[in-house]
């Protein structure tokens, strides 16, 4: 009877601590289950059907060009995987490519087709060009294709939040 208290005893203290650790704390770093950091600044969130999260955000590993926008999963909020590189710099010319400014990366549903759209800050790295950038793709995580940038009606576009309503 003895060692089934104790056993009782341990599993309740180690689901006690498991759940204590599965916590959002203010200011901390968010990492993956491996440890590592989450490379997702500027970052948009997205809630799927199945309570999946998912932070879209721009990797700043190697400093402040844009060098990919990174895409990870949650069910808690507080665990998270690496889903994978949604879009990477280009070696060309181009919105994509070297020395470029791709920033504040946004995802939404398309309501008729389906298809994820993601919204990011295009410019170059003076800030003198500020574009609206676009990519689709068939899954919140998947490979995007970039459509291209533009002015919305003729002016700059920066730090842009979206809403698509339903």
């Amino acid at each position: 009877m003895r060692f089934l208290h104790q056993g009782l005893l341990g599993a309740t203290l180690a689901s006690s601590l498991a759940a204590a650790s599965l916590q959002i704390v203010p200011g901390g770093t968010w990492t993956t289950s491996n440890g590592t950091h989450l490379q997702a600044h500027g970052p948009g969130v997205v809630r799927e059907d199945d309570g999946t999260y998912y932070v879209i955000g721009e990797d700043k590993t190697e400093g402040t060009s844009f060098q990919h926008i990174n895409c990870y999963s949650s069910r808690d909020l507080v665990q998270w995987e690496f889903e994978g590189a949604l879009l990477s710099r280009t070696a060309g010319a181009g919105d994509l490519g070297p020395g470029r400014v791709v920033e504040r990366p946004k995802v939404l549903r398309h309501p008729t087709s389906g298809q994820y759209v993601l919204f990011l800050h295009i410019d170059s790295s003076n800030y003198g060009e500020a574009k609206v950038g676009v990519a689709t793709s068939d899954s919140v995580c998947g490979s995007y294709s970039y459509r291209g940038s533009f002015r919305p009606l003729g002016h700059q576009s920066r730090d842009m939040g979206v809403f698509c309503e339903s």
